[in-house]
């Protein structure tokens, strides 16, 4: 059989990750949209992956399920009827489940890199290593960590299983009612997201706390605000789940003032239910860096960041004791 090696990991964004791979890529970016199927199979994996209703492919492969490099033997087998042989397989072994996912294709060399945006799960960077026959894994496993570091991807984002195992995992999750907070990822702001920052400042308002006033602006006003972000007066990093909703924001927006325009205030909050998971310290290592004014209180997340910041950050403050 064929082998390769293999990464996979966790990204907050294959847009921001994008440049860096055509940076180094001999091909691409090739769009690819797949529609995977895994089914019942006790010595491996077995799945089909349908690019149309008239293009797929039968995949079985085994590989370890762990972290970092893997080595994965795998065969492959074209079909023009992708739809017939899911309805064969799944009356004759059954289904184990079935998803969708956006691909982007670079070639590194003998590499596949692929930039996933796995539907219901988030955004993936893969590494795959053709090996030659007969050729040591470990030559493979050597690339695949020296690509993940030209790519800036840390040990602490690889995960270990398939999509089918991480969408497993996070039914299961959602079931016992905890917060995925895999599928939640940190992106610049845009016009396509002026709708849930409104709903989300309106909401944190209304908890009468966090911030001096206690009801949102109004759509119009908050479109405004994206905007200028976007026209340089500032810069503006939401937290979005799978489903592009608006969880938490982080925002710097620059003094206007001659002299001071270095300066500039920082603004943050989330939904309550995101509190405490660790996202305030994502959204904050996004922003690019500078020197904050804050005021009482260092927070812990400004303690933890890289920020060089003077004063000190206040915590919250109730509308209502003011």
């Amino acid at each position: 059989m064929a082998r390769n090696i293999e990464i996979k990991a966790h990204v907050e964004s294959i847009e921001a990750l994008a440049p860096k791979a055509a940076a180094i890529a001999d091909e691409g970016p090739i769009e690819i949209i797949q529609d995977d199927t895994f089914f019942q199979c006790e010595s491996g994996r077995l799945k089909l992956r349908a690019f149309s209703s008239e293009e797929g492919e039968l995949i079985f492969y085994r590989r370890a399920s762990q972290r970092g490099p893997k080595e994965s033997f795998y065969l492959r087998s074209p079909t023009s009827a992708p739809d017939t042989l899911r309805e064969s397989l799944s009356q004759a072994y059954g289904q184990v489940g079935r998803f969708q996912k956006h691909r982007t294709l670079f070639l590194v060399g003998r590499t596949r890199v692929h930039l996933d945006n796995v539907k219901g799960l988030g955004h993936f960077l893969e590494l795959e290593v053709v090996l030659n026959e007969g050729e040591l894994a470990e030559a493979g496993i050597r690339e695949a960590q020296s690509l993940m570091a030209r790519l800036g991807i840390e040990s602490s984002q690889l995960v270990e299983g398939a999509y089918i195992d991480l969408l497993a995992q996070r039914d299961v999750r959602r079931h016992d009612g905890q917060c995925t907070m895999d599928e939640v990822r940190i992106v610049p702001t845009g016009d396509q997201y002026a709708k849930g920052f409104n709903a989300i400042v309106d909401a944190v308002a209304r908890e009468r706390r966090y911030i001096g006033f206690v009801e949102g602006p109004s759509l119009e006003s908050s479109r405004e605000f994206v905007r200028s972000i976007l026209e340089g007066a500032g810069v503006q990093m939401l937290a979005v789940t799978t489903q592009d909703t608006v969880v938490g924001w982080c925002d710097i927006v620059r003094n206007p003032r001659e002299g001071f325009r270095h300066v500039g205030r920082l603004g943050m909050a989330f939904l309550p239910e995101y509190l405490c998971r660790g996202l305030g310290r994502r959204l904050v290592q996004t922003v690019p860096r500078c020197r904050l004014t804050a005021r009482p209180r260092p927070t812990r997340v400004k303690r933890r960041t890289s920020f060089n910041h003077r004063g000190r950050a206040q915590l919250g403050a109730d509308v209502d004791m003011a």
